[in-house]
């Protein structure tokens, strides 16, 4: 169904942003959960999530989580950590549990729970989900 790669700000695994709603379900047949928001929906499918815009009824954000094997750049993905990223990218930032690569707009990822009676180590947790998205322009 799909493959591994993440352009940021264009695509994930191949689904492509701006796509209309009616290629993506021609691309996912049937989706397994709908959440509706205000002004957008959110459809699952497997290990991807996919925002569609209400108005538009265009894909505006992808998700990635559980067995998707993509790495950005071929150097960090899915059970990446804070200090791999730093390695490869530097700086990084967040706002609140969303982490974003400097210089990397369109893209940025969330980080794992800790395990019960475990510390949370922010540098340590690995990566659970990855999104590209449109940056906003401005």
């Amino acid at each position: 169904m799909t493959d591994d790669s993440i352009l940021i700000g264009q695509s994930l695994a191949g689904f492509q942003l701006g796509w209309p709603v009616s290629v993506l379900l021609e691309r996912i047949g049937q989706y397994d959960e709908r959440a509706d928001l205000e002004g957008f929906y959110v459809l699952a499918k497997g290990d991807f999530k996919f925002w569609i815009d209400e108005p538009s009824q265009t894909l505006m954000q992808i998700g990635a989580e559980g067995g998707f094997q993509g790495k950005l750049e071929g150097k960090i993905g899915l059970g990446s950590t804070l200090e791999d990223v730093r390695a490869h990218f530097g700086d990084w930032s967040s706002d609140w549990d969303c982490y974003q690569i400097a210089g990397r707009e369109g893209f940025c990822f969330e980080l794992s729970d800790a395990e019960p009676g475990e510390a949370w180590v922010e540098e340590e947790m690995p990566i659970r989900a990855l999104y590209v998205f449109t940056p906003e322009e401005g």
